[in-house]
């Protein structure tokens, strides 16, 4: 199978020139319900080698809104990949590649890009680091590839990285986001051994019908579900956890459940299904 190859050029300033450019038409096609716009991701960061891809957050009032003037300006939506509540667009031309993520206000996401952006900004050793990661990574064949994961493996390998930055930082807001990485993979397989006898679903983590998410506070895992889309827009749920050994003594009071349960309705109503208990 071919992959194209993933591609790191050096540090080019017309990057933020890009972004200005492409933020003007975005604020005039999304209108009142933009809140806030921004420049993420390595192209962001002055100095630093990177994918030349402009990764974009924006932060808006409603993600249920019409995508046709964003279409008019050439962006094809392509979903949310592995983060649920997001709506994700991409423009490709010769000259220029967009990734535009979308996002509901106040989504715990736009705080850990920009956390993320910002440490890098102000620490040139981690820049160093990152960069050096990189330049390794893409050197090694199989970094070009996808081994049963929506990412290739240059993505996935910058994981720990971006984890250890992220805890420098302090980020530790709730996260939601469907397994995608092998560390959430094993967190979903390890609850499913630990609650359910005689699994027959074990075998579903790739099947577009079956849904596994994962919870975050900060950087830790402390919650997995398993959602069956099924006829007519109905949704059984299998299992839900939260696993209070991984979740901070000062937060594990509060209703982990109940807002895991939010955040799971939330994407299900966007995708226009009901979920029904078993």
């Amino acid at each position: 199978m071919h992959h194209m190859k993933v591609k790191i050029e050096p540090y080019n300033s017309n990057w933020i020139k890009q972004f200005e450019i492409e933020e003007c038409k975005i604020k005039s096609s999304l209108g009142k319900n933009l809140i806030s716009i921004h420049h993420i991701g390595s192209t962001a960061i002055p100095e630093l080698s990177a994918k030349p891809i402009i990764d974009i957050i924006v932060e808006i009032d409603n993600l249920e809104f019409e995508h046709k003037d964003l279409e008019c300006l050439n962006y094809e939506y392509r979903g949310g990949f592995n983060l649920p509540l997001r709506k994700c667009f991409t423009y490709r031309s010769s000259k220029l590649n967009i990734n535009l993520h979308i996002f509901e206000k106040n989504n715990p996401e736009i705080e850990l890009n920009l956390l993320f952006c910002d440490h890098l900004k102000n620490n040139d050793n981690n820049k160093e680091e990152y960069e050096k990661l990189k330049y390794k990574l893409i050197k090694n064949a199989k970094s070009h590839q996808k081994d049963n994961s929506m990412f290739k493996n240059y993505t996935l390998g910058k994981h720990d990285f971006i984890k250890e930055i992220l805890k420098k930082t302090k980020f530790n807001r709730l996260r939601f986001v469907i397994c995608a990485h092998f560390e959430e993979l094993n967190a979903a397989k390890k609850y499913r051994n630990e609650y359910i006898r005689n699994d027959k679903y074990e075998l579903t983590f790739h099947d577009e019908d079956h849904k596994h998410f994962i919870l975050y506070e900060g950087i830790k895992i402390i919650g997995y579900s398993h959602i069956q889309l099924k006829f007519e827009k109905r949704a059984i749920m299998h299992i839900i956890v939260i696993d209070k050994n991984n979740c901070t003594q000062s937060n594990y009071d509060k209703n982990y459940i109940k807002e895991f349960l939010f955040l799971i309705d939330k994407w299900l109503k966007l995708q226009n299904y009901i979920r029904y208990d078993k």
